[in-house]
This record gives structure tokens, sequence and C-alpha cells, in this order.
């Protein structure tokens, strides 16, 4: 007898069991079971970006004290001077090389962060562990943090150690992209095993860490302001500082509101446009993309603080987009792929900012004097495709499979004739025999 018709009859047997104990034994229902909130990581994502956030506007104040003051020499008066025509060519001349040496500062980092990503997720999988790469970034940035307490220490190190010397510590614990990964494999995994809904839950996380951002950016500046702390926003507090003339303090203000606003947004897109409403995924990153470009435009036209401080309720859901990708990515993978995938989907960011960063910072090192708002519109060009893959995803889901495909699929296992197969064994027998025979007659 073949091995496909062994492997026919027992699938056969195995079907025509599975039928037999599902018509004598029918199972019960399982009462459907609506799970409460608990807490599951947000207070460790909240604490880690209230770290983050602390240092972004008083670590670049850092960098560009640097630059003026040592680099190019200035006295220290003018470059903490904040007004006068003196301190706005310092400034732009500070603002030069403090981009031109992020071209190859986010490149070298990024570069490393995306190749600890694409080992250290396959990792997790192999070893069902998801905390070590929790910890991982969490200690690049403690031993970046100390890095910089002992520059200010012992002061004297030029833009181009600065920047290394925090830059180096942070991509090789992962970067951010490490940490998002890690905390988002472990979610999955709690919603593939309780049931939970990945959207609301992964989106429940976004809204802590903006919460986080919230906190981050209000007491930071303050922080620098009364206590001289040092920890990092790149070319958005350099637009704002040339372009509105704000300060530390009116930049990590309006982070503070501009980040209430996507929380409130965040709240709406959970509550309004999935739960009440019920849209896909993909239609509100299409809505999200639009707000995004709507508000990126409007900052470009802005020339007054106030209408800078009306854009954030244009772009109030222009993080739906971040909300909803990892949920569509994680209904479509199984559970023991998910640091594998999302370690992936970290390294492909970091792959990008390898790219994408050097050159933001190259061309507004190229156009902060003549263009300040050129730096934006790559963002509005990345955006508009990015609402075209939405486009594209919810086109090919709504497209139903054939049905005569489905039929051919369907077709059922042939029953096979016990006898007829045993008098084949014995003919098959009865032949070798007869030729062993003849072969050798003693």
């Amino acid at each position: 007898m073949t091995e496909s018709s062994l492997d026919l009859q027992e699938l056969e047997k195995l079907r025509s069991t599975n039928f037999n104990s599902e018509a004598t034994c029918p199972k019960e229902e399982v009462p459907k079971t609506t799970h409460k909130w608990r807490i599951i990581l947000e207070p460790a994502l909240v604490g880690a970006m209230i770290a983050i956030n602390l240092g972004q506007t008083s670590l670049q104040n850092f960098y560009l004290r640097t630059a003026c003051s040592v680099d190019l020499g200035y006295p220290i008066e003018i470059c903490e001077k904040g007004v006068g025509e003196e301190f706005r060519s310092a400034e732009a001349e500070s603002q030069v090389v403090v981009s031109g040496i992020n071209v190859s500062r986010s490149f070298v980092g990024l570069l490393i962060s995306t190749i600890v990503l694409l080992f250290v997720g396959p990792w997790s999988d192999c070893s069902g562990r998801r905390k070590p790469l929790l910890v991982l970034p969490l200690l690049g940035m403690c031993v970046m943090t100390t890095g910089v307490i002992l520059m200010l220490t012992f002061p004297g190190a030029n833009t181009t150690q600065v920047l290394y010397a925090v830059q180096i510590p942070i991509s090789l614990g992962g970067n951010f992209g490490l940490l998002l990964a890690a905390s988002f494999s472990h979610i999955g995994d709690l919603c593939h095993a309780s049931g939970r809904d990945v959207t609301r839950t992964m989106g429940t996380h976004r809204a802590a860490i903006q919460i986080a951002h919230v906190v981050g950016s209000v007491s930071g500046p303050q922080l620098y302001r009364h206590l001289g702390f040092y920890a990092e926003v790149l070319l958005a507090y350099m637009y704002y500082r040339y372009k509105f003339h704000w300060d530390d303090v009116m930049f990590g203000s309006f982070l503070a509101y501009r980040n209430t606003i996507s929380f409130i947004g965040t709240l709406l897109i959970l509550n309004v446009l999935k739960r009440r409403l019920r849209l896909s995924d993909e239609m509100v990153g299409i809505l999200s993309c639009v707000s995004y470009m709507l508000a990126t435009c409007s900052l470009i036209a802005a020339t007054t603080t106030l209408f800078v401080f009306l854009i954030p309720g244009i772009g109030i859901i222009s993080q739906g987009s971040q909300v909803v990708q990892r949920p569509l990515l994680n209904k479509q993978i199984l559970p023991t792929e998910q640091g594998k995938i999302y370690g992936i989907l970290g390294a492909l960011e970091s792959a990008t900012q390898t790219l994408s960063s050097p050159l933001y910072s190259l061309l507004y090192a190229r156009t902060v004097s003549t263009l300040s708002d050129a730096w934006l519109i790559p963002g509005i060009i990345l955006a508009l495709l990015q609402l075209f893959s939405y486009l594209i995803t919810r086109r090919l889901q709504n497209i139903q499979p054939d049905s005569s495909i489905q039929q051919e699929k369907n077709i059922p296992l042939t029953v096979i004739d016990k006898s007829t197969e045993d008098t084949k064994d014995k003919d098959l027998i009865h032949k070798e025999a007869s030729s062993a025979h003849s072969k050798n007659p003693l």
C-alpha cells in the first residue's frame, strides 16, 4: 500500500471520528465574557516616556550652547542672551553646526539600533521572553543620562563628542523603537491569550504615552530653569525657536498643550470612531492622514503664536495612524511571531530614520536662513503615500473570494475500499516473493 493511500485513510478516520463525536456529544455553549480594563504596561510606559521627555528641550539647549561657545567661540553671554542681533546671528550658525553633525550622528546611531532590533525580535520569539527587551532600552537611556551628567560636570567637550556620547548608548539599547516593539509584543500576547480587543488595548497604551508626553514636556523646561537639569527634540525646537522666537519654556508649554489635544484625539478615536461609529482601522488611518496634512500645511502658513496654538485642533486625530498600525498587523500574525514581526517593524522604522533623519537635518541646515518651513514638506508627501496605502488595504479587504475557488478547496476526501486495498497488498507481496524465488532457486 502506498504512502498517499495511508494518509488518506488516516485522514478519513479522523474525519469520521470527529464527525461522530460532534454529533453524539454536542459542546456546551460558552457564555461570552466581557474583559474589564486592567493595568498591563501603562505605568512602565508612562514612567519611561516622562523620563525621555524631561530632557527633550534642555538637552537641545545643551547642544546649541556647546556649538555656540565651544565650536564657534562666541562668548557665553551672547549664546544665552536670547535677544538681539548678535544672538540671532550666533543662533543661526549654531543651528547649522548642530544640524550638520546630526547628519552623520543620526545615520550611525539609527544603523546600530536597526541591527539590534533585527536580532532581539527573533530571540524573543525563540525564548518566549519579552521583559528583557523592555529593560534593554531603559538601560541604554540610563547610561546616556549618566554620560550627559559627566559632560556637564566636566565641561570642554565639543558638539560632535556631545552628540555621539548621547546617541551611542541609546542606540545600543535599541532606542525607543525597541521599547515600543517589546511592549506591543507583550500586549499582543495577552490579547491573543485573553481575547481582548487589540485595537482598544493598544490604543489605551498609546493614550498613556501621550499623558507622559504632557507631564514631561511641562516639567522638563521648568527643571532646567530652576535646577539646571539636562537630558531630545531636534529640528522642532530649533524651528519654533528660530521662526516664532520661542524659548524653551514656551516650547515645552506648547508641547504639553499639543499632547493634551492629541490625548483627547486618541479618546475620540477609541470611543467615537471605533466604538460608536465602528469605523475600520483603515478608515481611521485615512482620516488621521488627512488631519495631519491639514495641520502641517497650516503650520507652514502660520505667522503668529496664536495661530500656532490653533493648529493642534486641526490635527486632533492626526495620531490615529499610530493607533491603528500595530493592531492592523497584530490581526494578521500568529502569537509565536510577535517578537519577530514587531522587531522587524521596529528595524524598518529605524532603518527609515537612518536615511530620513540625516536628510531632514541636511535639508534644515541648508534652508533655515532662507525657507525654514522646507523640512515640513517631506512629511506631507509621506502622509499622502500612507493615505494611498490605507485606501489600497481597504479595497483589498472588501474584495470577496470567488465561490468556485472556495468550493474547490472544500473537495471531500474519497473513501477508499479497505478490501480492495488488502487485495492489492496481497498481490504485491506475492509478486515480490515470486521474483525473489526466481533469482535464488536454491
